[in-house]
């Protein structure tokens, strides 16, 4: 009787688990169709668990991904797991801002004028897959994780780094060569004054340029470049 409550005990705490899990987990047979998924499948999918089963999890990813997924399932078997990144897609619907949806047709009257739902822009959710296949069971053990927050900062970084490249180098780097034609032609014709300021913008210069680069080498690391 111990044994027995101890095993339901587990089978309910790992259900549990499962149901409120963020990622997505999912069972796939040997040809990458659907046997099982958990609830948070709805949420990331925009479609009910259920509608998954038996359907090829490929059919969900965006086309150039679902091409090779089946060349990554065949990886897995070869590895104790497998991770890699795929994309797939949802789409939802809103109402202009002035109407309510009250009928199946999408369609709400506001001061006698009929008023359409309007679909918003598709939404792409990157995702980060952890495989695992099991020769006992013949089947695939996957974890689905949105990394699409993570995408869109690392996008933002490169923006940045795009930025100071070529809006902030660049100016710099023709400012100090400005400087040092300046240096021959100008400088030997300036009081001691004026010989200070344009060491000055010259330090002030080399010390931007150096900060610049030194952001633009981290980049660069953390790239693995």
């Amino acid at each position: 009787h111990l044994m027995a409550r101890t095993l339901r005990e587990t089978a309910r705490k790992n259900s549990a688990m499962i149901r409120n899990s963020m990622d997505v987990l999912m069972s796939l047979d040997e040809t990458g169709r659907c046997i099982d998924v958990s609830p948070s499948a709805g949420n990331m999918f925009e479609r009910h668990p259920n509608t998954l089963i038996g359907d090829p999890i490929a059919s969900i990813l965006l086309k150039k991904d679902a091409e090779r997924f089946p060349a990554e399932l065949t990886l897995a078997k070869t590895r104790s797991a497998h991770t890699f990144e795929m994309a797939t897609s949802s789409l939802s619907t809103k109402l202009r801002s002035d109407a309510t949806l009250i009928n199946n047709d999408g369609i709400q009257p506001v001061d006698g004028v009929e008023v359409p739902v309007e679909a918003i822009e598709e939404k792409k959710i990157d995702l980060m897959w952890t495989v695992r296949w099991s020769e006992d069971s013949k089947q695939y053990f996957c974890v689905a994780h949105d990394i699409s927050n993570r995408k869109k900062i690392e996008l933002i970084r490169q923006e940045i780094v795009q930025m100071v490249s070529h809006d902030l180098r660049s100016p710099l780097t023709n400012l100090l060569n400005h400087q040092e034609t300046l240096e021959e032609t100008t400088l030997p014709k300036l009081n001691v004054e004026g010989q200070k300021y344009f060491e000055k913008s010259n330090r002030d210069i080399d010390k931007m340029l150096g900060l610049i680069n030194d952001l633009l080498d981290f980049e660069k690391v953390k790239a693995g470049m």
